[in-house]
């Protein structure tokens, strides 16, 4: 890759803000063009290249509906749009990788969105929630899950976690993409 790869720095910044802007500032420092993407539940910010409502948007939700619903739809509803939303910024060429931070609702939010885009792009989830069963949030996706040791704060042992996995997602959308082989694709499970 001839430019600096763009990677989506998604997550709930209202609640984990200065985490994720930390995620951002090491895709940054290892090389990667960061995109913060709101996926808040409880209020938006005001600060994130991708804001809640521009998210919403794409399936023509109001935020107003996301804040007054119980958590399990507005988690449903923040997935959708932000699984369109991810679409649409791959597609524009804006999106090489994504890379998140987060516990247990925002790890069910945020591998909605990486679940969404194609095999290949790199996706690494980083969650608290990595050491227990994770199917349910890789599906059969090729997601990456780091388990940071906490789902908040940036410490001696969070920031040397988050620095890897931000110089990984990067290193791993620089990589050129694997020509199809001539021959069909067969699989044996």
């Amino acid at each position: 890759m001839e430019r600096k790869p763009t990677i989506v720095c998604a997550g709930m910044c209202n609640t984990k803000g200065a985490e994720i802007r930390f995620l951002a500032e090491q895709v940054a420092e290892h090389g990667g063009l960061p995109l913060i993407m709101d996926l808040s539940l409880g209020a938006a910010v005001d600060w994130a290249d991708v804001s809640l409502a521009e998210v919403l948007a794409t399936t023509g939700t109001r935020i107003e509906d996301v804040f007054a619903a119980p958590r399990a739809t507005a988690i449903d509803l923040v997935g959708r749009a932000s699984a369109a939303k991810i679409l649409e910024l791959h597609a524009e060429g804006r999106c090489d990788g994504i890379i998140s931070w987060a516990g247990a609702v925002g790890t069910t939010t945020a591998t909605h969105v990486m679940r969404a885009l194609p095999f290949g792009v790199p996706k690494v989830m980083l969650s608290d929630m990595a050491a227990s069963d994770i199917s349910r949030w890789i599906g059969n996706k090729d997601i990456y899950m780091v388990n940071p040791t906490a789902e908040q704060g940036i410490n001696v042992v969070t920031r040397r976690a988050v620095a890897n996995a931000a110089a990984a997602v990067v290193a791993m959308a620089k990589v050129p993409e694997v020509p199809a082989g001539a021959r069909p694709l067969a699989a044996i499970t």
